[in-house]
Parts: structure tokens; C-alpha cells; sequence
């Protein structure tokens, strides 16, 4: 698995974001027994140590944090904390309940797996190996920019609130694997038999930590925001390519701030009126 992450822009209360999941199997991921999942956990967290935002976290005994009852639908744009992104198979019975027990699995309410490069449904075997759920109207699920098929990958937007936060941020987003998720096995659990028990006790025994498959990080500096002046103020802005200058037209006293990319203060003006040419004077960046 290879997971890319990137920033789309920021506001004063939402960092937008993109994650880039590509498939390197030449096979669904995750494939074969169907309680075997891929999950993300997305932190967002300040300069200062806080956290912002968080999800795909999970308890004690390994459930996850927020997860919905019965199954987590297919996200495209992960908007709040109880968003979580699983990539996964899911039997439901005769009847479309969701179920975990083999012998009832009827139909798949959901497959949104990573499915492998040249994965194609027009493939004589899709019958068998067909994507179901929400990621069939995903046009980032194995789709190019132009519509086409058999990428292998998936885009996932994430419109993360920041509630104001306007400090250096470092977003991290993870994607761990579960082979045996407690959930899958809730549902056996409740049989009496000696040999669920058996498998009961092995299972508690084990270690069932999820396994870290891929990680990325990026980190961005604070964000400088500028309130939009009403269009009655009459502030204009010229920016002059090359030259390095802004002109600037008011018709009452404004001052003037220059902000880099990084969110450091480059230049300042102040009581500015009418027209004025601004050199910046700044190296190249």
C-alpha cells in the first residue's frame, strides 16, 4: 500500500485535505477471509501539542472509537470525527441484516477493498469479485481523472473543522490492519459450544493490537487569515508580476500587511490612502 497525503487549502475553522490510497497487491486489499479489514486513523494536531482532530481510534478491547452499529458505510469526504474510513467486505443474510457468520452470509452489502491496477468491471469474473456498496458512485474509487478504470487506488477528501485554530498544524493519517476485528466475532460469541469457547479463549489470549501497513505525515504553518473588506470600502489590489510590487487603492486610511506562505510577517505599511505602489523587495519564495 502506498498512502499520500496532501493539503488543498485552509480556512479560519476547516483544513481541507486529500489521501491517495494505491493498491500494490495484485489482488483486493485486503483479501481472503472477509473479517479482515483496513482502517485510517486521521490526527490533526497544533504547534502546541493539542489535538484538534482524531479519528479510527480504537478502545480497550480494540472495538473502534465512533465506528457505526452493524457496519461502517464507504466514506468519499471524511467531515467529522465520527467518519471512519474502513476498507472492507461485509456479509449480510437472507434477510440484507448484516452478519458475520459464514453459513448466513448471503449477498455482500458492502466491498470497497482496494481492488488491484487494471481492475476492471467489464472483466468476465466481476461477478465474483464486484465492488458493492457506496463505492460504486465513488468517482475516486479506481478511477482516473477522466473516468477510467483500473488505477487501483482511492482519493478520500478530508474536510477536517479546526474550530478556529490558527496555529501551525502537522496532519498524520495511518491506515492499520485488522485480520480478526472483535466486532466479526461478536456475533459467534454468543454461541454456546465448546469449540467457540475454545476459539473464544485463544482469541482473547492473543494479541489483537491492529498492525500499523502505512503512514503519512505533513506539517503546515499557521494560517493568516484576512477578513474581505465590504465593496463599498473601495480597497483594490493590483499585484505586478516580475516587478515585485502591489498597488493599492483605498479611498480611507488602511494599513498594510505582507504575510509568506509560512505565515511569517514579511513587510508592513501603515496610513495608507489613495494610491500607492508598494515594493516588496523579497527574495525569490
Amino acid at each position: 500500500l502506498l498512502l499520500n497525503t496532501s493539503v488543498v487549502d485552509r480556512t479560519a475553522d476547516t483544513l481541507f485535505a486529500a489521501v491517495e490510497l494505491s493498491n500494490l497487491a495484485g489482488h483486493k486489499f485486503p483479501s481472503g477471509y472477509p473479517a479482515r479489514r483496513l482502517f485510517l486513523q486521521i490526527s490533526l494536531v497544533d504547534a502546541e501539542g493539542n489535538t484538534v482532530f482524531e479519528n479510527g481510534l480504537w478502545d480497550d478491547q480494540f472495538y473502534l472509537v465512533n465506528e457505526d452499529q452493524g457496519y461502517e458505510l464507504h466514506h468519499e469526504t471524511i467531515r467529522s470525527e465520527e467518519d471512519v474510513q474502513i476498507y472492507e467486505m461485509v456479509m449480510g443474510d437472507a434477510e440484507g441484516n448484516y452478519t458475520s457468520i459464514l453459513e448466513r452470509g448471503y449477498n455482500k452489502l458492502k466491498d470497497n477493498r482496494l481492488v488491484p491496477r487494471g481492475f476492471s468491471s467489464t472483466h468476465s469474473a466481476y461477478d465474483t469479485t464486484r465492488v458493492d456498496g457506496l463505492a460504486l458512485g465513488d468517482d475516486n474509487f479506481n478511477l482516473d481523472d477522466f473516468g477510467n478504470e483500473g488505477n487501483g487506488k482511492d482519493l478520500l477528501f478530508l474536510n477536517l473543522p479546526t474550530n478556529g485554530n490558527d496555529l501551525a498544524l502537522t496532519l498524520e493519517v495511518k491506515a492499520y490492519y485488522q485480520s480478526i476485528p472483535p466486532k466479526f466475532v461478536d456475533e459467534l460469541f454468543a454461541f454456546e459450544d465448546s469449540s467457540i469457547t475454545a476459539f473464544e479463549n485463544m482469541y482473547n489470549a492473543a494479541d489483537r493490537t491492529p498492525v500499523l501497513v502505512r503512514s503519512s505525515a505533513l506539517e503546515m504553518g499557521p494560517f493568516v487569515g484576512l477578513e474581505e473588506s465590504e465593496a463599498s470600502s473601495g480597497i483594490q489590489f493590483f499585484h505586478q508580476s516580475g516587478n515585485q510590487e502591489i498597488q493599492l487603492f483605498t479611498k480611507d486610511v488602511v494599513g498594510l500587511k505582507v504575510y509568506s506562505a509560512n505565515g511569517s510577517l514579511v513587510l508592513e505599511r501603515d496610513n495608507l490612502l489613495g494610491m500607492n505602489q508598494v515594493y516588496l523587495g523579497l527574495s525569490t519564495g
